[in-house]
């Protein structure tokens, strides 16, 4: 108690004992991070959320949640500024099916014609199958490819299919169509229903819906599925995911087919039209009805690179292929040459030719050329001269004779070379050897 009044401007500091002071709730967003103490947040002061997940941040740095996964499946990085997600561990058989899909090799030349109502084979593994239709194409090594900003591999090759006659008229029983044969030892790894990956980039003049087909070595089970050419001339990535049948005759040893994956060139006979992404069991199918003419004119282009065939539900970031070596071991199993690589077969180029020199008059002066790896099968042997490139024939290299030659005693390692007259002594003799064990 004041006896008097205290005097003017003297500050008074006054303390009520026993009496609590209420300070209230902080606002909302009041609070900086400076204030809270640290390990003052555990479990229990956390949110609800969903069991299995995982607190990460995202592409904005703000907290965001990865979903849980399916049994077995591992959490995987996606690389900077994209959040990580649970996904089928690695391992198991991570190969690419398709042999050379980066199209390095070109065994009987860059450039071959591929004639009407046959089954023609391209330089390397690829093949044309033509029946029925009027449009006549080439299969041609390209050079036009993706870019490594696109696909993330560097390409030197393409596979390029140059119609060099159109066709404009459609008939119910035309094929025409671009396929690798997957060996049937190979395939045994896909078969039963498990999940396959096709991955390829494509450029063509023709937008709109164009099909693959999958196709078994009878012609009598077949998938086809459509995918979208979006934009003209321009490389694009698409993949095509399905299960592999498991019914009807598969085979799976190496002399049989075992899976046919093809492109449909052009627009394809109803006979041949099947429901998109359904097995069939009624016969060979190659498209849909709504397949696109690549084939309309000569100057449309249709052309693929960087093709892989691979087990599971996605294909890698980036085309999977092999070391160069072992993309040409693999290719001369099925197809073998004496022609320097990208030569065409029949070609005057006396480089790489199988010599050998009779040594006495009046012989045939047999001889033997071994090839330089096991073949899938008992190769079918075709001889050509080094400098005038004639079928069936070798060459006398110091007169320039021609003799016709028959192969013999033909195996998967190696065939005999018997000219069909006597030899002069003394000279030396040249042939080119074309060996093809493809399907």
């Amino acid at each position: 108690t004041f006896t008097t009044a205290p005097a003017n401007g003297v500050a008074i500091l006054v303390m009520f004992l026993g009496r609590s002071l209420d300070i209230g709730t902080p606002a909302d967003n009041t609070v900086a991070t400076a204030k809270i103490q640290n390990d003052a947040v555990g479990l229990a002061q956390m949110a609800s959320g969903t069991d299995g997940n995982l607190i990460t941040y995202d592409a904005s740095g703000d907290p965001a949640n990865v979903a849980t996964g399916t049994a077995t499946h591992v959490l995987t990085s996606n690389g900077a500024g994209a959040a990580p997600t649970f996904q089928a561990a690695s391992g198991g058989d991570l190969r690419n099916f398709i042999i050379d899909g980066d199209f390095t090799q070109w065994p009987g030349g860059t450039t071959l014609p591929c004639p009407i109502n046959t089954n023609t084979y391209g330089g390397g593994l690829w093949r044309v199958m033509s029946s029925n239709s009027a449009a006549v194409v080439s299969i041609m090594r390209g050079t036009d490819v993706p870019t490594v900003a696109q696909s993330n591999h560097q390409s030197t090759y393409s596979l390029d299919i140059d119609y060099t006659t159109a066709d404009s008229a459609l008939g119910s029983h035309d094929i025409l169509g671009v396929d690798y044969v997957v060996t049937g030892s190979d395939y045994a790894h896909l078969h039963n229903a498990q999940q396959i990956t096709l991955a390829f980039w494509i450029k063509a003049t023709i937008t709109g819906t164009s099909c693959v087909y999958f196709i078994n070595s009878g012609y009598n089970r077949s998938y086809v599925a459509e995918f979208t050419i979006s934009s003209t001339n321009t490389w694009e990535y698409k993949t095509i995911t399905l299960s592999t049948d498991n019914t009807g005759t598969w085979l799976f040893t190496e002399a049989d087919k075992g899976l046919v994956v093809g492109f449909a060139l052009s627009h394809i006979g109803s006979t041949y039209h099947a429901t998109n992404e359904t097995w069939t069991g009624t016969a060979q199918k190659h498209s849909t009805s709504s397949q696109v003419n690549h084939a309309s004119s000569t100057s449309n282009i249709f052309r693929i690179s960087q093709i892989g065939l691979y087990k599971g539900s996605s294909a890698p970031s980036a085309f999977l292929g092999q070391p160069i070596s072992t993309v040409h071991d693999q290719v001369s199993y099925y197809v073998y040459t004496t022609y320097n690589r990208f030569v065409n077969i029949g070609s005057n180029a006396p480089a790489g030719q199988h010599q050998w020199q009779s040594h006495a008059a009046d012989q045939k002066s047999y001889t033997t050329h071994s090839f330089p790896t096991s073949m899938r099968i008992t190769p079918t042997v075709t001889f050509y001269t080094p400098v005038n490139g004639n079928s069936g024939k070798c060459a006398d290299n110091d007169t320039g004779t021609e003799y016709t030659c028959a192969a013999s005693q033909t195996n998967m390692h190696s065939v005999g070379i018997g000219p069909t007259a006597n030899l002069v002594a003394g000279n030396k003799y040249g042939v080119h050897i074309f060996a093809n064990a493809r399907h």
